[in-house]
């Protein structure tokens, strides 16, 4: 009997009208409970049902319909006469090529033959597999179970075989008759594979698809991995990224690649699935920021290569902290590229320093500070002027936390410290009014500092010892050695001074003062009597290690050093010169003392006192009497200590008459008087003289007399 079947309720009044009639409604056995449809290898498709309760044994056959859901209508395929069946197989293996639905009818006879209601309709599962159109991907495809109602079925099961007689159950989803359709990623680069749908039954019995497959590659890219953070190491100073795993089942490793001029270039390849970081070891993230970004590549390479998927979006950048501050100020500027790399955004920044003290002692790292996600710089007050800072910044990701460290930078605050070794490496007199201050400096500084010369006269005055006071200033650099100033606004032959030199560095702080040096006071006397030259002189202070001993020069014209007279011990302080045998000489002694150093860690330097002039009076013997002829026959004195050039002798006779005169010391009187050719002797008698000489110093010494001439003439 054939049917048109047009939908499942016109196939309920049908059947009512065709096998009860109005007024025949007495069925007693019913239709089976048809649960599943199973497709073996060959497309034969089996039915199974439980069968229905027959308490008056009126069962006949179960009759076996297909029914054609596009046309509506049904076809007897075959009869079934055991009541105790439960399964029917059409064989031709349609059920390889296309969906057929069945539903089944009980025959029975209460008295008249009739035909049951029908069973639910259901249809075999009837699945292909196809390339989706997303490569890498099998698209499955199949017909909805049931088409005439029954209970609930569970969830679809996907299997798919491979290798060959391995079936492995790939997916589970809900069972919704709205959904037939699944994509299965093809994990295997070249493969043959198969697939089956099975749906469990409200017996408990499954549907079983037909199954169906081929040959397949996984032509689709690794999924990208999600970059975590982009950061920098606080050792190494090197970049490194941090990401999560590609979720693609396949991937092999990953490429990373550096992000240059909005150009990508591969740096490396990690041939691990499970690596989720990666540092760059020739980064330069120190001195610039850098971008980075991944890609994840499967086991399927093209030419021995991998063959990436494309990289993570956009290229995350590291943070490149930079840093300025003036000389001389305790506030340093810190100012970094933002980090944008995250989807969430940026929650805070973190900025943490470490302080090396000026004495090398390292401090450990501390959060300095804590700033908006939207700020980019911070000012570092109070910070401690000779320290050296570390500062690093770490940026915070909303929500997730994630955390991108940025370089390190360094700030050294060096405030200019007192140069190594500033002195006075002499203070000496080079005029009586000029004393020359030699000053040593660090050559290894790499500062300019000023150097301020100071001045204090040593003496009491009304109100108490004088000051110092500023005189001179002069300002080295960088490689510079020694300095020197003249100090012309001095009286050194009778006033002793003390010199230090104050460094002030560019802050304008005073931060050194040397030690006080004072040059040589140098005095002395003249014993006429005993004919010596006593001379007294003040030490020479400053240097570290002492005078190692003082020379002592002498020279009969003031102004000039002279010769080296004689040698003294650093600790004496005076000297007797016996000029008893330079009487012939002017009587002029100019002394100048030269204090050298002991030798040490620096270079010996010597310094030379003031020059002091003592004069020897002029010594002047006059006889009294002379015999012209005699032995002692002319008028001469003997002169010591004079200055000869400046000699004058003259000659009176009793009526004050100038009877004789000369200007050389050698000539004597003879007894003639001037002019007198023949040389004839004057009258013997009482003369009176008078002779005038000067000093080596240029005073005029006098001296007056009598004197007898005698004529020894026979």
């Amino acid at each position: 009997m054939n049917f048109v079947r047009l939908n499942w309720s016109k196939q309920i009044i049908l059947y009512l009208l065709l096998f009860c009639g109005a007024n025949a409604i007495r069925a007693q056995v019913s239709a089976p409970n048809l649960a599943c449809i199973s497709t073996d290898l060959g497309g034969n498709t089996s039915l199974s049902w439980a069968p229905p309760a027959d308490p008056l044994n009126q069962f006949v056959s179960y009759d076996i319909w297909t029914f054609n859901i596009f046309t509506g209508t049904s076809n007897l395929i075959g009869t079934v006469g055991n009541i105790a069946a439960t399964s029917y197989t059409q064989n031709g293996g349609l059920g390889n090529f296309q969906s057929v639905c069945y539903y089944v009818t009980t025959n029975y006879n209460d008295g008249v033959l009739q035909s049951s209601t029908p069973s639910d309709t259901i249809c075999n599962l009837y699945m292909q597999a196809n390339p989706s159109i997303t490569p890498g991907f099998v698209t499955l495809e199949w017909n909805e179970a049931y088409y005439g109602g029954g209970t609930n079925p569970n969830s679809y099961l996907i299997s798919v075989e491979n290798p060959i007689g391995v079936w492995t159950q790939v997916a589970s989803i809900p069972y919704d008759p709205g959904y037939n359709l699944f994509e299965y990623e093809v994990t295997e680069c070249n493969a043959d594979l198969n697939f089956q749908i099975q749906l469990q039954g409200s017996t408990g019995c499954f549907f079983s698809s037909n199954i169906d497959g081929g040959n397949y590659s996984d032509e689709a890219d690794a999924l990208p991995p999600i970059v975590n953070t982009v950061s920098v190491d606080s050792l190494l100073e090197n970049a490194f990224i941090e990401w999560e795993p590609s979720v693609s089942a396949d991937v092999a490793g990953y490429i990373i690649y550096e992000c240059i001029n909005n150009f990508t270039f591969a740096i490396d390849t990690i041939f691990d699935p499970n690596a989720t970081s990666y540092m760059n070891n020739t980064s330069s993230a120190n001195t610039s920021s850098e971008g980075y970004t991944i890609a994840a590549f499967d086991d399927c390479f093209v030419m021995g290569e991998p063959d990436p998927g494309p990289a993570a979006n956009g290229c995350s950048e590291t943070i490149y902290l930079q840093t300025s501050w003036s000389a001389c100020q305790s506030d340093v500027t810190l100012f970094w590229s933002a980090y944008d790399a995250w989807t969430n955004g940026v929650q805070e920044y973190r900025i943490f320093a470490q302080e090396t003290t000026a004495l090398g002692l390292v401090q450990a790292s501390f959060l300095l500070a804590t700033v908006d996600g939207n700020n980019t710089n911070f000012i570092h007050t109070g910070a401690t002027l000779s320290s050296t800072y570390r500062y690093r910044v770490q940026a915070v990701e909303n929500i997730t936390g994630n955390t991108s460290e940025s370089n390190t930078r360094v700030q050294l605050l060096f405030y200019p410290e007192a140069p190594v070794g500033t002195r006075i490496a002499t203070a000496t007199v080079q005029a009586p009014n000029d004393v020359l201050i030699a000053v040593e400096v660090d050559e290894n500084n790499i500062f300019t500092n000023t150097y301020i010369l100071e001045r204090r006269q040593l003496g009491q005055s009304i109100t108490g010892p004088f000051e110092f006071e500023e005189i001179a200033v002069q300002s080295a650099g960088a490689g510079a050695n020694a300095i020197s100033f003249n100090d012309l606004d001095v009286s050194t032959s009778d006033t002793q001074y003390d010199y230090r030199i104050i460094v002030e560095n560019g802050c304008n702080d005073k931060i050194d003062t040397t030690e006080i040096a004072r040059p040589m006071l140098l005095t002395g006397v003249a014993n006429t009597e005993r004919l010596v030259n006593t001379i007294f002189w003040t030490p020479y202070i400053d240097w570290d290690f002492g005078v190692s001993d003082y020379e002592i020069y002498r020279s009969n014209e003031p102004g000039e050093l002279g010769d080296l007279l004689v040698s003294m011990p650093g600790g004496v302080s005076s000297f007797e010169d016996d000029v008893s045998d330079l009487l012939y000489t002017p009587g002029e002694f100019c002394y100048t003392i030269q204090a050298n150093e002991t030798p040490g860690f620096n270079i010996a330097f010597n310094s030379l006192s003031n020059q002091r002039c003592i004069t020897q009076e002029p010594k002047i013997w006059v006889p009294n009497a002379f015999v012209v002829g005699g032995f002692n026959s002319t008028f001469q004195p003997v002169i010591s200590f004079a200055d000869f050039e400046r000699y004058d002798m003259y000659i009176f006779n009793r009526w004050g008459d100038l009877v004789y005169e000369t200007d050389l010391i050698e000539e004597g009187w003879n007894g003639a008087a001037n002019g007198n050719e023949s040389g004839e002797t004057l009258m013997e008698g009482v003369y009176t003289y008078f002779i005038k000489v000067q000093d080596g110093a240029g005073r005029v010494y006098e001296r007056r007399g009598t004197l007898t001439l005698l004529n020894g003439k026979e």
